[in-house]
C-alpha cells in the first residue's frame, strides 16, 4: 500500500497541472474573445503597401494576411467563371506594389480595403469596369455603374451569355 502513495501523488499532480492549464487556456480565450467584442471587430487599421498575391477573385494575400476588395464579389473557387476572375485579380496585381487602405474586419477575420494599383487605380473599380466581378450592391453603390457599363459592353465574364454567376448564391448553396 505504501508503494502506491508515490504513484497517487504524481498522478493527482500531472492532474493538477492539467486544471491549471486548461484554466490559463480559458482565460485567455475569454480575453481574445472579449476584446474582439468591445472593439467593435476592428484592429489596428494602419494603410500599408506591399506586394501581395491572390487567393480569388476579389481576396488578396499578404503573406498570413487576408484581404477582402471592398465593394466587390467575384466568383468563388469552384464555382463557374471562378478561375478566370482570379487570373484577372493575379495578372493586374503581378510585379505591383499595392496600397491598402483598410476599412474594417468582416465575420471571418478578414480585412476589408480599398486597393490601389501602382498607377492609383482602385483595384475593385477595375476589376468591375472589366467585368471579372460584380459590384457588391447590398454594401456598396460605388462600382454599380461600373458594372451596369461592363455588362452592357460585354466585358470579361460579361462576354459570356449566362454572365457573371452569383457568388453569394454560390456560397449559401454550397453551406
Amino acid at each position: 500500500m505504501l508503494d502506491l502513495i508515490p504513484v497517487i501523488f504524481n498522478i493527482v499532480f500531472s492532474l493538477l497541472k492539467l486544471a491549471i492549464n486548461i484554466a490559463v487556456f480559458v482565460i485567455r480565450l475569454g480575453l481574445h474573445i472579449w476584446q474582439r467584442l468591445t472593439s467593435g471587430g476592428r484592429r489596428d487599421l494602419q494603410s500599408f503597401s506591399r506586394s501581395g498575391f491572390a487567393i480569388d477573385g476579389d481576396t488578396l494575400g499578404f503573406g498570413q494576411h487576408r484581404v477582402r476588395l471592398f465593394g466587390i464579389d467575384a466568383p468563388e473557387k469552384g464555382q463557374r467563371q471562378g478561375g478566370h476572375a482570379t487570373r484577372a485579380l493575379r495578372d493586374l496585381i503581378e510585379g505591383q506594389t499595392l496600397t491598402v487602405e483598410p476599412m474594417e474586419y468582416d465575420q471571418y477575420g478578414r480585412m476589408v480595403a480599398q486597393v490601389y494599383l501602382e498607377d492609383g487605380r482602385d483595384l475593385a473599380q477595375v476589376l468591375v469596369a472589366e467585368g471579372w466581378a460584380r459590384a457588391a450592391t447590398a454594401y456598396s453603390s460605388t462600382y454599380a455603374s461600373d458594372m451596369r457599363d461592363a455588362q452592357r459592353n460585354s466585358r470579361g465574364l460579361w462576354a459570356s451569355a449566362a454572365g457573371i454567376p452569383d457568388p453569394a448564391a454560390f456560397r449559401a448553396l454550397s453551406r
